[in-house]
């Protein structure tokens, strides 16, 4: 189902955290910053404070819930700018990692000590 325009820059608003995270973390060139993508939700999703973390889930779930289909999802992707290949970088469909993305943010995973992460962010 194609998402208009208009409804893209809604849902960049009503999202703005999600937007923020896909654009700035998924930028073109973020395999040069992490291993994987596993490795950059570690960095940036883990690190997520409960009260942040919140407002991420909500606008995920907003956003599962509005982009119904592989289409719709990578016409945000692709609106948005984020360098995901869906298949390459998580090995499912646009509609699974979303779905997993929501997952990851409700269940986000224990902090290794700084020094063993490898980043400084």
């Amino acid at each position: 189902m194609p998402v208009t325009p208009e409804r893209l820059r809604e849902l960049g608003a009503l999202a703005p955290n999600v937007y923020d995270f896909l654009a700035a973390d998924f930028n073109y060139d973020w395999d040069l910053d992490h291993a994987d993508a596993e490795s950059l939700y570690a960095d940036v999703l883990d690190r997520l404070g409960p009260t942040v973390r919140d407002k991420y889930v909500a606008e995920a779930r907003l956003l599962e819930r509005e982009l119904p289909d592989d289409e719709s999802v990578l016409e945000y992707i692709s609106w948005v700018g984020a360098a995901i290949d869906f298949e390459g970088d998580f090995g499912v469909s646009p509609v699974e990692w979303l779905r997993g993305l929501v997952e990851r943010l409700e269940h986000p995973r224990p902090l290794r000590p700084e020094r063993e992460q490898g980043s400084s962010r």
